[in-house]
Formats: C-alpha cells, structure tokens, sequence
C-alpha cells in the first residue's frame, strides 16, 4: 500500500477486526480461535512500514519462542477481500442514486 491512511482504511471495513486500545496500530480478529500446539494467545497484526510501502505484520505468541513476521501473500489476500467486500455492503452511499435520510427525499 502506498500509505498507512489508505491501509487502515481498507482495513477499517473487515467485518471481524478489532483494533487494539492500549496498542496504537495493532489489531486483531475477534471470534473464536483455536491455539496452536505450545501457543499461548492469539496472533496480533500490526500496521508497519517496508521498503516497498506499508504492509501487515503478524506477531504470532508460543511459550519456546515469540515470532513476528510480514505476512504472506495468500493471508493479505484473504483479509483484504473480505475488507472489499464488506466495503461495498456497509458503504451503499458511494452508489449512484442513494438515499441517505429515512424520508427518501
């Protein structure tokens, strides 16, 4: 992505993402979770700057080691395609013609 603005907010229309309160830029996808064998909580994501523009960092928490790294090309695809999605359903007054008060004037 070329800007942080634009990344969040694409990501602002995920329908299962949370941001983080006490972590600025950190979020994460509510609902249930299976842990992983020797992992202790469930993974956090993190907006942050590469060369190549701005990207999703996933922190991933095991009792042997903490890793973080730059997600993978099919995980972006999959979280981004749902916040496309969603965009076009929550966000019906970029069409042509909407009524936007109850009275449909």
């Amino acid at each position: 992505m070329k800007s942080k603005q634009e990344l969040k907010y694409i990501l602002n229309n995920h329908p299962k993402l949370r941001w983080m309160d006490d972590k600025p830029d950190y979020f994460y996808f509510r609902g249930y979770y299976s842990l992983e064998h020797g992992e202790y909580a469930r993974p956090n994501y993190k907006i942050v700057r590469y060369k190549d523009g701005w990207d999703i960092k996933r922190f991933d928490y095991h009792y042997n080691n903490d890793s973080a790294c730059r997600i993978n090309q099919q995980e972006k695809a999959n979280i981004l395609s749902e916040c496309y999605y969603n965009q076009e359903i929550e966000h019906p007054e970029a069409d042509e013609g909407y009524v936007n008060n109850k009275s449909g004037e």
